[in-house]
């Protein structure tokens, strides 16, 4: 328990807590307007393969490995504009796996708006269902 207390302590006094990735890439984007989504499950999909994630309980996880989104939603990005960063060891980051990347970043010429939330959902006790929030 104390471990988890000391560990939660150093991470929000900014102490450096995980181990940095021997490398690091940028990728950029290909072409010009404003983000409109970034799909999650793509850079899931990369991080587990380059070590971040485990499909069995016994398999090591590697600490270093993530990314940093360099643009989000609504920003304006040109062609060429770093969009995220990769942090990454061995497995090496490969050809098919910036692909995906680059999949998952949509560029449009403007951000549809859209509610941030869509639905509320709460315990079902005394009548209480699920609320839609208008749209």
């Amino acid at each position: 328990m104390d471990y988890r207390k000391d560990l939660a302590r150093a991470l929000c006094q900014g102490e450096e807590v995980l181990r940095c990735a021997i490398k690091q890439e940028e990728l950029k984007a290909e072409a010009e307007g404003i983000v409109q989504a970034i799909h999650s499950l793509p850079l899931a999909k990369v991080l587990h393969e380059l070590g971040a994630g485990r499909t069995q309980s016994d398999q090591p996880i590697n600490w270093s490995v993530g990314i940093e989104l360099l643009k989000t939603v609504g920003d304006h990005v040109n062609n060429g504009d770093p969009w995220i960063r990769v942090h990454f060891e061995d497995p090496s980051f490969n050809e098919s796996q910036r692909a995906l990347l680059h999949q998952a970043l949509v560029i449009g010429e403007k951000v549809e708006d859209r509610p941030m939330v869509t639905e509320i959902i709460r315990a079902e006790s005394q009548g209480e269902k699920r609320h839609k929030c208008p749209a």
